[in-house]
This record gives structure tokens, C-alpha cells and sequence, in this order.
């Protein structure tokens, strides 16, 4: 029996709606510049194996999105988790609400391009802190929660919305009022503080992204380390911003 080394597990999202993909059939994908089949599990996730550590470049392509060109950086001894969020292209079946955003990030004069960044959007049900949290906890945090834990993307990554001290953080559970965090919070954080569920995107070569949501309002930018809101409306906006000038 061969056995194959698990390499990356991608947990890959439509960007409009923040769904986990049903099926693995829909991506054509390109390993360093060659077609490969990755594994599909349930719950979204694609799987590569056998893969030497190190960098490699995975092209997503799948109808109705724009292609994701994603940089993997394989350790040596563990699988990378990660997140993608699949941006919808011309012919996704947009509502006639949609909040469009397009993006540029900068750096000093030029653009960002191939940048990371995190988006946040108001999720149906509120989440917050039900007690202050110090720099460095991990594991079970007590959590308000106003309505069914079910609707929110767990696990998944959310962003805390600290205007002093922003950051991301991942949930692996939330059950009724505790929520159990797949690693470490960075900084402390005052009760009370909001999470909002967040989706990794990427800046192209000229530092630019169009992104798409299902209705306004106030809509949260995370880049190295800094936050930025955005008020939307139906239809289009565009915001600039530099993340180090913050």
C-alpha cells in the first residue's frame, strides 16, 4: 500500500459568499506550471501531497471566478494550512444588491502587488468577547454569541476589530458561549471586542483587487498588521491604501 505525505490542506471559499466549495471538480489547477489533481475532502479542502519543502506557485481556475495565483511555502515536517478565497469574475451570478470594491494597495509611490491581505465583512450573527483576553491565550475563550454559532464560518479565520491592536486569529470550535482558538492571540484585547469573519485575497502585479459583496456596510482591510473600514453602499467603490502609512 503507497502511502502519500500530506504537503498543504487549502481550505478554498467563493469570495462572494464565504461557502466552502462543495466539489474539487469545478478548479483546474496548475502546479508550478503543470496541470495536477489535488484531493478533494469534504468541507472544502484541497490537498496536496508529496511535495518537496519549500516555494511553489498553485494557479485555481474555476467558472465564474477570476484565477488565484497562490504562493505555498511548504515546511519541512508539517503540512501548511491555509486559506483561499476564490474572487467572483464577470459571470458569477452577482444580486442586484452587490457592494463591489475595487482595491489598490500601495507602497510609497508604487503598488503592492502580490500582497496578502484579509477582508472582514458584518457577519448575520454578532460575535464578542465575553471577558476580557491577555496576549498569549490560547485555547478556550468565553464568546458572546446573538445568534446560531451554525451560520458563522467555523473553523475559519476572523478578524478582532481593536482599533489600538488589530489581528487575525483562527477558530477551530465555537459551541454556545466558548470558542477554541487554533493558536495564539497576539496582543490583549478589552471584552467586548468584535469578531468578524475574514477571507484571504491577494493583490495583483499592479497591487489592484476587485471584490464583490452580497450587501453594504462596513467592510474591514487587514494588511501587515494594520486595519482599514470601509463604508459600502450597493454598487461600486474603490478605495487606495497604504498599509505602512497607516
Amino acid at each position: 500500500m503507497i502511502r502519500r505525505r500530506v504537503s498543504a490542506a487549502l481550505l478554498v471559499r467563493d469570495g462572494f459568499t464565504g461557502q466552502p466549495f462543495a466539489s474539487g471538480s469545478v478548479f483546474l489547477c496548475r502546479l508550478n506550471g503543470l496541470p495536477v489533481r489535488p484531493v478533494f475532502k469534504n468541507g472544502g479542502y484541497l490537498v496536496l501531497t508529496d511535495l518537496k519543502a519549500g516555494e511553489h506557485t498553485l494557479s485555481l481556475s474555476a467558472g465564474g471566478f477570476q484565477t488565484e495565483i497562490v504562493r505555498l511555502t511548504i515546511p519541512e515536517n508539517q503540512p501548511l494550512e491555509m486559506e483561499v478565497s476564490m474572487r467572483p469574475g464577470p459571470r458569477y451570478a452577482f444580486p442586484p444588491d452587490t457592494a463591489r470594491l475595487h482595491v489598490d494597495l500601495a507602497e510609497g509611490d508604487g503598488p503592492l502587488g502580490g500582497e496578502a491581505f484579509w477582508v472582514g465583512w458584518p457577519a448575520p450573527v454578532q460575535l464578542r468577547l465575553a471577558r476580557s483576553a491577555e496576549a498569549g491565550e490560547t485555547g478556550e475563550i468565553r464568546m458572546y454569541c446573538s445568534g446560531a454559532p451554525a451560520l458563522l464560518p467555523v473553523p475559519g479565520h476572523f478578524l478582532l476589530l481593536d482599533d489600538q491592536q488589530p489581528e487575525l486569529v483562527r477558530l477551530k470550535e465555537l459551541q454556545h458561549e466558548t470558542g477554541v482558538l487554533d493558536g495564539f492571540m497576539a496582543h490583549p484585547h478589552q471584552r467586548g471586542t468584535v469578531f468578524v469573519p475574514a477571507m484571504r485575497f491577494q493583490s495583483g502585479e499592479d497591487g489592484s483587487a476587485e471584490l464583490a459583496f452580497p450587501r453594504g456596510g462596513t467592510i474591514s482591510l487587514f494588511c501587515r498588521g494594520r486595519l482599514k473600514n470601509v463604508e459600502l453602499g450597493p454598487g461600486a467603490s474603490s478605495v487606495r491604501w497604504a498599509p505602512e502609512e497607516a
